[in-house]
């Protein structure tokens, strides 16, 4: 049986995802996948481990949960597979007791209850799920005929941060791929995975229903397809996690909270700055001169800050970060400023060394040191990477 440690993508599929993981995985990220067993998720899966191993990350950092409710007689079996073709990996196989009675809904909430302290257990800061289009044409339907507005309709979004999972972000590479895109991609590339007849059951839900009888007839017709695929685009390209992107190891003195910008700053405009500051609820009597003033500083600005409403804007090696203050928030004066920036490291003054690991200038004062004269003799100079400051 096939592991996903030994799969491998052509340069052409692989490359595909790169841009899109490098976006949203970093270096010391802990990331959760939920695997079924199902085609979409193994896809998802090898792909993310190819990832992970192509940029030198550590493999154990990606935690895969695979989740039996127990309904159906099938999944002890589907479980065991998975155990063989992960092995190697970080998994995590949960099992609940059958519930005679339970509903789609509940399913679901026990499902992301069990992702929630799954990634509380290892600390990860995202679960990637490998839903696809198809499925968010589904979920916009059934939402339509439940009456919803415009978010509704949008339903499953790329990259959101889930109320069941306590604002953790959820990330979802495939919505632009069909299901038939996915399948023919397993089995070019011999993917192993398991089908759930039940999804083939009209009988059993709504969903079903839809995926079987009335969405394959829909995109039979010629423009349907596209229809959905101009309006998850529009909704999408609007998105604020589009240009955020939160920090949630290390807040900047008392800050409430703080992110960076993922958007290529060169290309940011001043209604992405309005959209940004709407969403630090910091746009009250922000005017458009005020933004096409504050524009130049963001898209060009090697270093420096700036301050707006009550939001610090920072950039440091190119990078812009906001900072939402506290109402006490102010600056500190650090003791022995002059002693420590004139410490010395491997020949280096402590500042010149920490600006050639490109440390953040906000972060410098938070490095576990051990100190003889004015020498630093030794240092943990990813310590700030996990200091939590207050």
């Amino acid at each position: 049986m096939r592991n996903i440690t030994k799969q491998k993508f052509d340069t052409k599929i692989f490359f595909s995802f790169h841009n899109f993981f490098s976006q949203h995985i970093f270096k010391n990220d802990i990331v959760a996948v939920a695997v079924s067993g199902g085609p979409d998720s193994m896809f998802l899966s090898c792909l993310l481990y190819d990832f992970f191993v192509s940029q030198k990350y550590n493999t154990k950092n990606l935690i895969f949960i695979h989740l039996n409710h127990g309904v159906r007689t099938e999944s002890i079996e589907e479980a065991k597979n998975i155990k063989q073709r992960f092995t190697g990996t970080s998994l995590e196989i949960i099992t609940r007791p059958k519930t005679l009675k339970a509903t789609e809904n509940d399913l679901r909430k026990r499902r992301y209850q069990k992702f929630l302290d799954t990634m509380i257990k290892h600390g990860a800061n995202k679960i990637f799920l490998g839903h696809h289009f198809d499925d968010r044409v589904e979920t916009s339907l059934l939402n339509l005929l439940r009456g919803c507005g415009v978010d509704g309709f949008i339903g499953i979004k790329p990259i959101e941060h889930h109320h069941l999972l306590h604002g953790k972000l959820v990330v979802r590479p495939l919505l632009s791929l069909r299901k038939t895109e996915i399948l023919d991609t397993c089995k070019q590339q011999n993917i192993p995975y398991v089908q759930d007849i039940s999804n083939q059951d009209i009988s059993v839900s709504q969903r079903n229903y839809l995926r079987n009888e009335i969405i394959p007839k829909l995109f039979l017709q010629k423009g349907f397809e596209k229809l959905f695929q101009k309006r998850y685009q529009k909704y999408d390209s609007q998105s604020i996690e589009n240009l955020l992107q939160p920090i949630t190891i290390s807040l900047y003195r008392k800050a409430k909270s703080a992110y960076y910008l993922i958007k290529n700053r060169k290309e940011c405009s001043a209604q992405d700055l309005l959209r940004i500051f709407k969403q630090l609820h910091a746009s009250a009597g922000i005017t458009t001169k005020t933004l096409q003033e504050f524009l130049p500083f963001v898209q060009t600005a090697n270093k420096g800050r700036k301050s707006i409403q009550g939001v610090i804007v920072m950039i440091a090696h190119g990078k812009v970060y906001f900072f939402v203050a506290s109402e006490r928030f102010r600056e500190k004066t650090i003791d022995n400023k002059t002693q420590i920036t004139t410490l010395h490291y491997r020949g280096k003054t402590r500042n010149k060394y920490c600006i050639t690991e490109k440390i953040p200038i906000f972060r410098r004062n938070f490095i576990p040191v051990v100190i003889k004269g004015n020498k630093i003799i030794s240092w943990d100079k990813k310590g700030w990477e996990n200091t939590t400051i207050f």
